[in-house]
């Protein structure tokens, strides 16, 4: 169990240095496809009201999400950028 938590706390530290996703709603067609992809369920996505959440805490910023966006909406910032 140690072993465990000392391992998500190393991937954590990794990914906050990675910086952080954002999104680009203006661009966004609310597709689902990096919510789809996404390994950790970080990013839900209602197309109904055109809204795209991203659990940061949940994020491992692997970029899956990036590369799989047809329209290019979603893309990593250094950490202290806008979200």
């Amino acid at each position: 169990m140690k072993e465990k938590i000392l391992n998500s706390r190393f991937i954590r530290s990794m990914a906050e240095k990675k910086g952080i996703v954002t999104h680009t709603s203006d661009v966004c067609v609310f597709c689902g496809k990096c919510a789809k992809i996404c390994g950790t369920g970080s990013i839900s996505v209602n197309r109904k009201d055109r809204t795209l959440v991203i659990d940061h805490g949940k994020c491992l910023r692997c970029g899956q999400c990036i590369k799989t966006c047809p329209k290019s909406a979603l893309k990593i910032e250094k950490s202290g950028g806008g979200v």
